[in-house]
């Protein structure tokens, strides 16, 4: 699934923050990008926030972080669909936990 930035609307600070790390990642900066990802978890967890910080986990080697990213984003997604809504980030989530041999996806914490 190929990352495009969410809308721009610099009166959001968690969307800010979503596309300054999706420049990062676009630009191999991983450690960056996982630095703005989680600066926008702090301020509202969304599961794109989540898949993001897991696809930097995963490139960064990473690999139980990822998947714990990837389940908490799932479990997000789900709760969000649940309500009524949609989430297209949805089916790259399921593929990055198919990819890494994940069969469970059910959130651990």
């Amino acid at each position: 699934m190929e990352e495009t930035p969410p809308s721009l609307d610099r009166r959001d600070p968690a969307l800010s923050a979503i596309a300054t790390g999706l420049g990062a990642f676009h630009a191999g900066e991983y450690e960056e990008a996982l630095r703005h990802f989680a600066a926008s978890l702090t301020i509202q967890q969304t599961p794109q926030a989540l898949f993001y910080a897991g696809r930097c986990h995963e490139r960064l080697g990473h690999r139980e972080e990822a998947i714990q990213s990837y389940r908490d984003a799932l479990g997000l997604g789900r709760f969000a669909e649940k309500a009524g809504g949609t989430l297209p980030v949805m089916q790259g989530i399921r593929e990055a936990l198919e990819r890494l041999g994940v069969t469970d996806d059910r959130p651990r914490r």
